[in-house]
């Protein structure tokens, strides 16, 4: 199974941000797209993205704020380049709140 575009302003939409309701609905669908996976997941998200398609202004992005360091750590990544291409680096994390996304849907979906 894939999940896809799992970048911050993406997933969660930007436009859920800024009502709690919306970030909290955004949040209940990536649980649910993760805890379907039978036998093998991939989150997908690019690393650059383009703000139109012929505009040249892009931005580097960063995996979705879903995933706290913790899930992060247990995640194997993968960077698909051209040969002979220098590696771009990561964005390196905003500061903001450490949201804790085991915490969160265990206190959420525990039965």
């Amino acid at each position: 199974m894939f999940v896809i575009s799992a970048v911050d302003g993406w997933f969660p939409s930007s436009r859920a941000v800024e009502d709690p309701d919306e970030l909290e609905e955004e949040r209940r669908l990536m649980y649910v797209a993760l805890t379907r996976a039978k036998d093998e997941l991939a989150v997908v998200y690019p690393m650059q993205v383009y703000g139109t398609r012929r505009g040249a202004d892009y931005s580097i992005d960063q995996l979705s704020r879903f995933f706290d360091r913790g899930v992060r750590a247990t995640m194997q990544r993968i960077v698909v380049e051209e040969p002979n291409e220098t590696p771009i680096q990561p964005a390196e994390p905003t500061s903001g709140p450490a949201i804790d996304l085991r915490a969160i849907m265990r206190g959420r979906f525990a039965k």
